[in-house]
């Protein structure tokens, strides 16, 4: 594998934890979809594609989870929440 293939793993391996992170901390706060979209400004339709992988949130908005949820950029990326699981 090249560095550009390891590169795009690294990546693709990142937004895919942000997906599942952004629904775990939505569940242990307990909002719906739509409660979190409204905060963001966003649609629940488009929530759904960074919750479930399809897209990849830009890192402003990446800002305002982390400011709802009163975390760090560190910890929606760390892995060992979603093992926590």
């Amino acid at each position: 594998m090249n560095k550009v293939n390891k590169m795009c793993s690294i990546f693709d391996i990142i937004f895919y934890m942000i997906g599942n992170q952004i629904k775990y901390y939505r569940e242990l706060y307990k909002y719906t979809q739509t409660e979190l979209a409204q905060k963001l400004g966003i649609s629940f339709q488009a929530l759904s594609n960074y919750e479930n992988n399809r897209r990849e949130p830009n890192i402003a908005l990446i800002k305002k989870i982390c400011n709802i949820f009163e975390i760090s950029t560190d910890e929606l990326l760390e892995y060992n929440t979603i093992i926590k699981k």
